[in-house]
């Protein structure tokens, strides 16, 4: 008898510990531009313009998806009196789902994780600040802008004409997928950086971390002090 009562004990408590994922459908309208703030896990595809948000009810309560002109906007959401509301501590993280036909800028800050499937527009944007990690497997653009502040990883694939990217901090930038013809870079910290070139490379790196731009291009090294190895110098 007292061990039925037990493991019936037991049993209460591991279903009062079990935490059921919850989910949230947000319709914000059509959006071109995404700008990402707090610790998530994002997912970027093509579709319908639409946000599917899963994880703890109060976690994905405490998420704001919201419009701005053509850029959506996520982030901690704020309390009737414009306060933060209290996020609980959880090992499940939020986890945001998005689709839109098209997207030509993405600015992150934070601790997001994001996986984005593609970026195509004649001007591509893509920008983290803080501990974030971003991926883009397919860039398809003219001219792509990447950058990377802190301690993030930017890792981009796809075409771009032209490409410029600036790294600062120990923030990694990995082009190395990104098959551009022309190619600007300037570094400064501890991040490496990596980059594909076909025509031309014109590379600062005033910081202690690596430049490696592969592929055939004439380059122009500027001297700043920083390790650069680059195909063709001149």
């Amino acid at each position: 008898m007292r061990s039925a009562l037990r493991s019936a004990v037991l049993l209460l408590l591991a279903c009062a510990g079990t935490v059921h994922a919850a989910e949230r459908s947000v319709h914000p309208g059509s959006f071109d531009r995404l700008r990402l703030r707090g610790p998530y896990e994002v997912t970027v595809a093509s579709g319908s313009p639409g946000a599917t948000l899963t994880g703890e009810r109060d976690a994905i309560e405490g998420v704001e998806v919201r419009l701005d002109g053509n850029t959506l906007v996520v982030q901690p959401g704020n309390s009737g009196w414009g306060t933060s509301r209290p996020q609980r501590d959880s090992d499940q993280p939020v986890r945001i789902a998005l689709t839109t036909p098209r997207l030509a800028m993405l600015a992150v800050v934070g601790a997001a994780r994001v996986k984005v499937a593609a970026m195509k527009a004649d001007r591509v944007d893509v920008a983290v600040t803080g501990s974030g990690s971003v991926t883009v497997d397919g860039i398809a653009t003219d001219m792509a802008n990447l950058s990377a502040i802190g301690t993030g990883t930017l890792t981009v694939a796809g075409r771009a004409a032209r490409a410029r990217l600036l790294g600062n901090g120990a923030a990694t930038i990995d082009a190395a997928g990104l098959d551009t013809g022309e190619i600007y870079i300037r570094t400064d910290g501890t991040g490496d950086t990596r980059a594909r070139a076909r025509y031309g490379a014109d590379i600062g790196n005033s910081g202690v971390g690596r430049v490696a731009v592969v592929g055939t291009p004439k380059c122009r090294v500027v001297p700043q002090g920083g390790p650069v190895s680059c195909g063709q110098p001149r």
